[in-house]
């Protein structure tokens, strides 16, 4: 399997300068650039390119061919990015979570995508008010070391996260729409994608931007301890019922 890989055309290389322009500055985030040119048999001549190094170690062939097209070639997908950009996957074999998770992921919850696969949600603000994100480290007055400020580059996802929760607190009820791009925001910190490229791979639907929306916010970890109580309540039910047979 291979992670997802982007072609553009009328180039022979992608530089790590070029990929602001491109729209693929945070996906390719703390990677480098693997790229060749290659003849495309549908967007002509360009430049395949992905996050180095590739998935498994291996260099795949999506994208770049000169004759035709052979079996594996027919089950390619592109999805357009922009003029000129396209995304692409095989259609027998797509990315898994792993093939485009970052170097170094943030603890989370588990949310199951639309692949049916589970992917690693960052908790931006637990329960108790804190924050599973990575944050700067400073000493206090009294010399002691504290927790600082949400270092970058999760700091924008954590003001807007936090945004999401302040806006919770006066309203229960949100706007689905308004919302998902915090949800693709979530994904990307621990995975090398974008909103399209989740689209792509038809990632996202409304349930699972609740889920997500709903992990960044630490409520899996509420659920639990509501029903951990609710069993406790029914066991202590079920222990006074049985000594009222038993008296």
């Amino acid at each position: 399997m291979a992670g997802l890989v982007y072609f553009c055309a009328g180039r022979d290389t992608v530089r790590e300068a070029d990929l602001a322009a491109l729209g693929l500055a945070g996906v390719f985030r703390g990677r480098g650039i693997h790229h060749r040119g290659c003849d495309n048999g549908r967007f002509g001549r360009g430049v395949t390119f992905q996050p180095a190094p590739p998935p498994r170690a291996s260099w795949p062939t999506l994208g770049c061919w000169r004759e035709g097209e052979t079996a594996a070639e027919r089950q390619q997908r592109w999805s357009p990015l922009a003029e000129g950009l396209w995304v692409g996957s095989y259609e027998s074999a797509p990315p898994m979570p792993d093939d485009l998770a970052r170097p170094q992921r943030v603890e989370g919850h588990w949310v199951r995508l639309g692949d049916g696969q589970d992917w690693l949600v960052p908790v931006a603000r637990m329960l108790n008010g804190g924050t599973r994100l990575p944050q700067a480290l400073e000493i206090g007055a009294d010399g002691a070391i504290v927790k600082g400020a949400v270092i970058a580059p999760y700091a924008e996802f954590s003001e807007h996260a936090l945004a999401f929760w302040d806006m919770l607190e006066e309203t229960s009820r949100y706007a689905l729409l308004e919302w998902a791009p915090l949800a693709v925001e979530a994904l990307a910190v621990n995975y090398h994608v974008s909103g399209r490229g989740l689209a792509h791979l038809g990632l996202l639907d409304t349930a699972v931007v609740e889920a997500v929306l709903d992990a960044v916010l630490d409520m899996p970890t509420l659920a639990a301890a509501m029903e951990g109580d609710q069993k406790k309540e029914g066991a202590a039910g079920c222990d006074t019922a049985a000594g009222a047979q038993g008296g």
